[in-house]
């Protein structure tokens, strides 16, 4: 009887601890806000002269040049995408923290807050 008692207090104090603190990570969602952000910011750096075409093609696959008010080189934009790659990666195996740490350079180096 004794093991029974113990046994549902325990249950009764952590179950009572879940509807107080519910589980849920802080970072859910985060790294997929912060690749889409990423996305829209390397496409900014992008000119083009606004052809029907380059709305559904991306700007780099069409050869098109930097803006003159880019923040960034053509080899940042190398680096950041291969960041970003590895980042949606991470977010596919549920590792939110390492993907918001892995984003955090290129966030820095686009602007992108």
């Amino acid at each position: 009887m004794n093991f029974f008692n113990t046994y549902f207090a325990r249950l009764l104090i952590l179950s009572s601890l879940l509807f107080v603190f519910p589980v849920t990570d802080a970072l859910a969602g985060r790294c997929a806000e912060d690749i889409k952000r990423i996305d829209e910011a390397i496409k900014n750096q992008y000119g083009g002269n606004g052809a029907w075409w380059e709305w559904f093609a991306c700007p780099v696959c069409l050869g098109s040049e930097l803006k003159k008010d880019a923040v960034v080189t053509k080899e940042q934009i190398r680096d950041i995408s291969s960041k970003r790659n590895l980042a949606s990666l991470l977010e596919r195996d549920k590792q939110e923290q390492m993907c918001v740490k892995l984003l955090e350079g290129p966030k820095r180096q686009l602007k992108v807050n």
